[in-house]
């Protein structure tokens, strides 16, 4: 196993989440508040659907898998996956992030590939929100 680019079709990212509950960040840095987050919804890409025309990156996360979409150019998206169940020798760690509705960002770090090719990875699973 390892990281390999694959295209992306939107209409794709249903499919890929089998209907569950996942997370979207999109990231434009050459728009002002250009990072927009949608949090733990079904279908949450359709929120961001104006703004996937242009953008740097988007990570789609849940806590089965994270996809992370490029945009390497006007009609070529490429994404990479981690599937929890391709990690190895996992720990899991909380990350406080400058945010006024999320307080933590939740991830997994492992590795994945065999002996000769093994690489660190992280997947993203979730938010934990602040109290307010």
């Amino acid at each position: 196993m390892s990281l390999k680019y694959k295209t992306f079709e939107i209409e794709e990212v249903n499919r890929l989440f089998e209907d569950k509950s996942y997370n979207v960040v999109y990231m434009n840095y050459e728009m002002k508040n250009g990072i927009k987050k949608v949090v733990n919804k079904q279908n949450a890409l359709k929120e961001l659907e104006e703004y996937l025309k242009d953008f740097y990156k988007l990570y789609l996360f849940n806590k089965d898998r994270m996809i992370t979409v490029y945009k390497f150019d006007k009609d070529n998206f490429q994404y990479t996956e981690v599937k929890s169940v391709d990690l190895e020798d996992v720990i899991e760690r909380e990350y406080y992030l400058e945010d006024t509705e999320i307080e933590k960002l939740r991830v997994r770090i492992g590795y994945i590939g065999g002996t000769e090719n093994k690489i660190q990875a992280i997947q993203y699973t979730g938010f934990v929100r602040g109290e307010k």
